[in-house]
């Protein structure tokens, strides 16, 4: 976890204690735990990149894909899961 605020966020340790968990949600643990073993995991989100990882906003308002491409986890949107699962609906 520490790793992904570090590196992913862009928080400096001192800043850490400064945000509190509500304002991160979720996200932050998500893509830690696709971290601790990125080659058998992978995050699914419905969140679009908004700018590149070069140009990165405030930690609070970055995206999962985005701290995906700095830490090099793997994503996926919902609809390509479902493709990559071959999930099909059967009709009556």
């Amino acid at each position: 976890m520490f790793k992904t605020l570090l590196e992913g966020y862009g928080f400096q340790p001192s800043e850490m204690e400064e945000h509190t968990l509500a304002e991160l949600q979720a996200d932050p643990f998500l893509v830690a735990y696709a971290l601790s073993d990125a080659s058998n995991r992978c995050v699914v989100t419905l969140e679009k990149a908004r700018v590149h990882a070069n140009n990165l906003p405030n930690p609070i308002n970055r995206r999962i894909p985005t701290v995906c491409d700095i830490l090099g986890v793997e994503y996926m949107n919902t609809f390509r899961l479902i493709r990559e699962l071959d999930f099909k609906i059967p009709l009556a």
